[in-house]
C-alpha cells in the first residue's frame, strides 16, 4: 500500500493518516445527519457518497476497456482491407 516498512516514522504516519481520515469520515456522517434531520436519509446518503468512486473508477475501466477493444478491432479491419 505505502510501502509499509517497520520503522517508526511510517507507522507514526500510517496510524496519523487513519486517525484523520477516520475523523473527516466522522464529520461528513454529522454534518449530513444534521443538514437531513431523518438517520435514514443521512444513511442513504453517506452510502451514496462511500460508494460513488469505487462505482466512478468501475465504469471507467470497463468503458477503457470497451473503447480500447473497439479501437482494436478497427485497426485490424483496416489492416485487412489493405
Amino acid at each position: 500500500m505505502i510501502g509499509f516498512q517497520p520503522d517508526a516514522s511510517h507507522v507514526a504516519l500510517f496510524f496519523c493518516v487513519l486517525a484523520v481520515f477516520s475523523a473527516t469520515v466522522g464529520a461528513l456522517s454529522m454534518a449530513i445527519t444534521v443538514g437531513f434531520g431523518t438517520a435514514g436519509k443521512a444513511a442513504l446518503i453517506m452510502n451514496l457518497v462511500r460508494a460513488g468512486p469505487p462505482l466512478f473508477t468501475c465504469l471507467q475501466s470497463l468503458c477503457r476497456c470497451l473503447l480500447c477493444g473497439i479501437l482494436q478491432r478497427g485497426k485490424a479491419e483496416d489492416q485487412g482491407s489493405l
